[in-house]
């Protein structure tokens, strides 16, 4: 008769080696899933936000946990309602065409027994407005993505979800454009999701890839190759509270605030206010010492450079800051908040 300790041990080197192994195995199961289009249609909108979600159960509380995943063009990943990663702008800008990089976070400590949920808010990424000699990903092909999440219960319970059929997917979401030069406009009183079944991409479809530069372009036989992400993440640091909050001298009430350095990054902002109230915040690196405003002439595409934030109006505070977009400044004006900005 075996010894009850060797069993024991037997069984927890088998469930050691099945954790070992899931990752690669549940990610070589997951499909490509993209927005379900009508036939013809190539885009709801070139700078939608899609959102796509799924919902699994676990017997136990997670021991240990990765999820690995990829998209066209920017991606988040969200577990029951927590960001996995601290990384932003993912993926890396690079020819999808070639390669697709992927990314591989632990994601325990944001699962737990019973009813879980993930969800993948996908963006248009490095796109037709990116910078012109880059590789630009044409923005009216649907964003999608590929995902597996791989672990095993604290009983021992080997566990896999993965991207497949059974996923949905929201063209519309609380983000209704994005664009990684010209802004980000989010409404957090979003009540509009319209799930419906994601589309399974049998084969990753070519997407068209424009460069500038033809000579720098080969093209590739067959699918792009999958590889793991293994450069400099970005990710936000050396947050800074305003050098100086200025008033215009053109506008009633408008707020034109000083970073007291020009940087690369976003602004974060918070706000009480009513159901709807639109706050609009414009971007430059100059400031006009006549106006006491925004000197816009050195932004590369002027005026347009904006993210714009709806309060859901619940009489709480209320914060922002942009995902899926980015820009050069020091100086942002600020249009249309509910009172007196303060740093």
């Amino acid at each position: 008769m075996m010894d009850s300790r060797f069993l024991c041990g037997l069984l927890a080197l088998l469930s050691a080696a099945a954790l070992a192994e899931a990752p690669d195995a549940a990610w070589a199961r997951a499909k490509w899933i993209g927005e379900n289009l009508p036939p013809g249609v190539k885009a709801v909108s070139e700078k939608n936000c899609p959102v796509f979600r799924t919902t699994f159960g676990l017997p136990d509380a997670p021991a240990k946990a990765e999820v690995t995943v990829t998209g066209l063009g920017f991606f988040e990943v969200y577990v029951n309602g927590q960001k996995a990663g601290d990384e932003v702008l993912t993926p890396a800008a690079c020819d999808g065409t070639h390669r697709c990089y992927y990314y591989v976070w632990d994601v325990a400590a944001l699962l737990k027994k019973g009813a879980n949920e993930i969800r993948i808010w996908t963006a248009p990424g490095y796109s037709d407005d990116f910078f012109e000699f880059g590789w630009r990903r044409v923005a009216e092909y649907p964003k999608r993505a590929r995902l597996a999440l791989a672990g095993v219960c604290a009983d021992g319970t080997p566990f896999a979800v993965t991207t497949d059929g059974a996923w949905q997917v929201s063209p519309k979401s609380p983000i209704s454009f994005a664009s990684i030069y010209l802004g980000e406009r989010y409404d957090a009183g979003f009540d509009g999701w319209d799930w419906q079944p994601a589309k399974v991409l049998d084969d990753f479809d070519r997407q068209e890839v424009v460069n500038r530069v033809p000579e720098l372009w080969r093209p590739r036989v067959g699918p792009p190759e999958l590889r793991r992400f293994d450069g400099a993440p970005v990710r936000l640091y050396d947050a800074r509270p305003p050098k100086a909050i200025l008033r215009p001298n053109s506008a009633a009430h408008a707020f034109v605030v000083d970073a007291g350095v020009n940087r690369a990054g976003v602004v974060g902002i918070r706000a009480k206010g009513p159901r709807g109230t639109v706050i609009t915040l414009s971007y430059a690196e100059e400031l006009d010492p006549v106006t006491n405003d925004l000197d816009t002439r050195t932004n590369r595409t002027r005026e347009t450079i904006r993210d714009t934030f709806a309060l859901v109006g619940t009489g709480d505070w209320e914060t922002f800051r942009p995902r899926f977009t980015y820009h050069g400044f020091r100086y942002v004006r600020v249009d249309g908040y509910p009172g007196e900005l303060t740093a």
